[in-house]
């Protein structure tokens, strides 16, 4: 079986606004998604999500907190292990034409007109919730450790 992790970025910027990018090519090819991808061998995923989104958008990132991590299995089974990290960003974006056609930051009120890749529009929703506290649930703060 072969598992492969991979590190996203939910990137905060003004009115909590969201910056998304559309897939140039591949899987979901046209779709939103969050920045970042996969985790080099030996590399932690708070570097790797830092290092894809400066490779696909050249802005520098500067991950909080851990929001998520989960796993999940691709069509060929494939087993994901996906690393959601969330805070701001320094820069402007500028797409890499080879991953990303376009970006821009969207609010969560437009994120119902919006097709995204894979499952990324749940995990926005569900970081909006938490992190506008309307589901009530305060998540834990994760400790410094191997996620990062």
């Amino acid at each position: 079986m072969r598992e492969i992790r991979v590190a996203r970025a939910i990137i905060l910027g003004e009115d909590k606004r969201i910056l998304l990018g559309k897939r140039a090519e591949g899987i979901g090819a046209g779709l939103m998604e969050l920045p970042g991808g996969k985790v080099d061998p030996g590399e932690k995923p708070r570097a790797a999500v830092v290092r894809e989104v400066k490779e696909e958008l050249e802005i520098t990132f500067e991950p909080i907190d851990l929001f998520r991590k989960y796993k999940d299995r691709g069509a060929d089974g494939t087993v994901f292990e996906n690393y959601i990290f969330w805070g701001p960003a320094n820069g402007t974006p500028r797409p890499n034409p080879k991953e990303v056609s376009s970006a821009d930051h969207f609010s969560r009120e437009a994120l119902e007109t919006l097709l995204f890749a894979f499952n990324h529009g749940d995990h926005i929703r569900d970081f909006y919730d938490w992190y506008e506290g309307e589901t009530g649930i305060i998540l834990p703060r994760k400790p410094s450790g191997d996620q990062r």
